[in-house]
């Protein structure tokens, strides 16, 4: 993975756990607010209600037309007023004494309860029986009592009691269809008693009758299955639910406030905007990462421009160098870097050439002056011709050596001047073939050689012949073909040989300096790796190429081309 993967791999981790930490942060800040909000709502509401509360103004306060429900308690938490969202109910308790505020998922109201009776507990078939007979109990204590006041009081109230009733029977009481109608009519009419306006009358007429009514109200609307109401079913809308509670001063003494409040507004609100925050920034992380990748390419562009730079300079080349960006205070110590580099690369390698081309040099007097020692030597009597004739060979393959060290050495430094003029290649070829006796076993044919004139350095042209000839030799089975011609505007120079041949993928190899490849047998002294490196160098200095192919003879086969004249 590269510096430009990694780099938006960790922008694309950071920038994803950055923008899911916003979502979240903006979510539960969006979630306290309008909460918040809608508890400070509430409590302003809250002062509203308690105003009129103090004034007496019960039913008016309670009254709402919004999905809160509102509910005035006594001091025991019986229910005395109620929002008509919350008629007929009583909260299940789920809050403590000491707590004013509360927050739940879920609320459950329970149907108001008779005088005595917790609501907070589901009503069962049993307590409803035996509500029933005490209801009974009481009816026949007044019947013993007060027969003409019971009978009295039901009439007024619409009330037809059963002459046969007897005490302890039970009053599951039937309205009647006929009946019902004008007995609403009546409870609602204007002439019932008011407490306010004469308690005593109000007592004495509703004292038989609401035993009664009340099992009757126990049977019909309040059945044993359905003890209890969902908040949303009160409320219209789901959890959670706020739940706020208040000790309000009433002209009939201490009352409490109870306030319900759905907060599924705010949750809804906190969703969606999650949800659109969250599309939100899958565009921008996107986006940012297309720039980071962008930026990121676009910074390690001059890096590219330096590799190139770096890569285009050679050992023929070494004087080139990098460019330095000034202006990039990053990547300028990395170019002076390259520089400083390069400048040792190239002190070490001018050291080792004028070291070469001085050496090779020096070494060909000696050379020579030996060459001719061992000459005079072989024209003495007596003398140990065979000695002398191996240690010439030697002496030759020395001097062979330091000559292609020393083209070498000017090659490289540069100082390679050939000088071109018309030579004969013809001669040229015949003479170098004439110096290939000392090896014997081999023929050497040059009857493809047709005189021609090319324009070319003869010193140069000469030491790349010999060096192809003379690898020839070594490696050839009994064969070795010279020839030369044209070819269109080039002239080629053959040379080929029956050995072994080179593998095709090592041929190139064969041109580096000091390579020796296994072709089979070497019939003479083995060379040293440079006839092949010199003869390119020599040739290509003079505008032409060498290469190896396959011969036709089953060896190889150096090919010259050189511009024609």
């Amino acid at each position: 993975m590269g510096i430009r993967e990694k780099v938006t791999l960790l922008s694309a981790v950071v920038c994803l756990l950055t923008m899911a930490a916003l979502v979240a942060v903006i979510a539960l800040s969006l979630e306290s607010f309008i909460k918040a909000a809608m508890k400070d709502s509430l409590a302003e509401r809250l002062d509203q209600v308690e105003a009129l509360v103090s004034r007496g103004e019960y039913q008016r306060a309670v009254d709402t037309t919004g999905s809160d429900l509102l509910q005035l308690l006594d001091m025991d938490g019986n229910v005395l007023y109620s929002s008509p969202n919350g008629h007929d109910l009583s909260l299940v308790s789920v809050m403590d004494d000491d707590e004013d505020e509360t927050e739940v998922d879920d609320l459950l109201f329970g149907r108001e309860a008779d005088d005595g009776e917790d609501s907070s507990e589901p009503p069962t078939e049993e307590g409803i029986t035996a509500t029933r007979g005490e209801v009974n109990d009481d009816v026949a204590k007044t019947n013993d009592e007060s027969e003409e006041d019971l009978a009295e009081t039901g009439a007024e109230v619409g009330v037809d009691p059963d002459p046969d009733l007897e005490v302890g029977d039970d009053l599951n009481y039937e309205p009647d269809d006929t009946d019902s109608g004008e007995d609403a009519a009546e409870m609602d009419s204007d002439d019932d008693p008011d407490p306010d306006d004469d308690p005593e009358e109000y007592n004495a007429r509703w004292s038989g009758a609401t035993p009664f009514l009340r099992a009757a109200f126990a049977s019909q609307v309040r059945p044993a299955d359905e003890p209890y109401v969902d908040a949303s079913a009160a409320l219209g809308t789901h959890g959670p639910y706020l739940v706020m509670r208040r000790r309000v001063s009433s002209p009939e003494g201490p009352l409490q406030l109870l306030a319900v409040a759905s907060l599924a507004a705010a949750f809804a609100a906190v969703r969606t905007t999650a949800q659109t925050l969250a599309v939100v920034f899958c565009v921008v992380f996107a986006l940012v990462i297309l720039f980071v990748w962008y930026a990121v390419g676009l910074t390690l562009r001059p890096v590219k421009v330096m590799r190139d730079e770096v890569e285009a300079i050679s050992s023929s080349a070494l004087h080139k160098r990098v460019r330095v960006p000034r202006s990039d205070r990053d990547l300028a110590p990395l170019a002076m870097t390259f520089n400083a580099l390069l400048d040792r690369i190239q002190q070490a390698i001018d050291e080792e050439k004028h070291f070469l081309s001085d050496a090779s040099h020096e070494l060909k007097s000696p050379l020579a002056a030996s060459g001719l020692i061992i000459q005079t030597l072989a024209a003495q009597p007596g003398a140990n011709t065979q000695a002398l004739a191996d240690l010439a060979l030697e002496n030759e393959l020395a001097a062979s050596i330091v000559r292609n060290l020393l083209v070498l050495a000017r090659k490289d430094e540069g100082r390679m001047q050939p000088n071109m003029r018309p030579i004969d290649l013809a001669d040229l070829l015949l003479e170098e073939v004439a110096q290939l006796s000392a090896y014997e076993g081999v023929s050497v044919n040059a009857r493809g050689v047709m005189p021609l004139v090319v324009n070319a350095d003869r010193d140069l042209l000469l030491c790349a012949i010999r060096n192809l000839l003379t690898n020839a030799v070594r490696y050839a089975a009994s064969t070795v073909l010279v020839a030369c011609g044209e070819d269109g505007h080039k002239v080629r120079i053959v040379v080929e040989d029956d050995g072994r041949g080179i593998d095709p993928q090592m041929r190139e190899k064969a041109f580096e300096r000091f390579a020796r490849l296994d072709n089979g047998p070497v019939r003479g002294q083995e060379g040293t790796g440079l006839g092949l490196p010199v003869a390119r160098s020599v040739v290509e200095a003079q505008g032409g190429t060498v290469r190896l192919e396959s011969s036709h003879l089953g060896g190889v086969l150096a090919v010259i081309e050189l511009p024609a004249s």
